[in-house]
């Protein structure tokens, strides 16, 4: 990513990859947030301005709405459109079928909805990725029946 970066500043997937590491340093390490925070932020800033239809762009910033404190600007209902742009994009140019990060962004999208207080929403999340993959457990036997646990009460 650096050599690329080095020749080329205003690569969008590899400021969006350099972005993505970054974060996953960060989940691994909380305490690098302070100084990795700012590089995340920057890299994932430039990629998104240079290309806004970058899946890796799209779903970092989501993830950063998602996961970030509310005092530093997290948002899950800004999480969840810029979710729902990424599986959109996916959809569209034919990456959805069995591919695990159309799952997993789907995924993030109905825990972001959930979090942002629209249950309905990530209920219907669930049952699409139910109807695509029916077999797939964790969604079935865990994310949804803890939604529909916490939706009774």
């Amino acid at each position: 990513i650096k050599e690329i970066l080095d020749t080329d500043p205003r690569n969008a997937a590899a400021c969006a990859y350099k972005s993505a590491f970054c974060g996953w340093r960060i989940s691994l390490d909380h305490s690098k947030a302070p100084i990795l925070g700012p590089v995340f932020l920057y890299y994932n800033s430039r990629a998104y301005s240079l290309d806004s239809l970058n899946i890796q762009a799209i779903v970092d910033r989501a993830n950063f709405y998602f996961y970030a404190p509310g005092f530093i600007g997290g948002d899950a209902l800004k999480a969840a459109k810029l979710y729902n742009k990424a599986v959109t994009l996916m959809e569209e140019n034919n990456l959805a079928q069995t591919n695990w990060q159309y799952f997993n962004t789907l995924i993030l999208e109905a825990k972001a909805n959930d979090k942002a207080d629209d249950q309905k929403r990530a209920l219907d999340i669930y049952i699409k990725i139910l109807g695509i993959e029916p077999d797939f457990k964790w969604v079935k036997d865990r994310l949804l029946v803890d939604l529909l646990s916490r939706m009774k009460h």
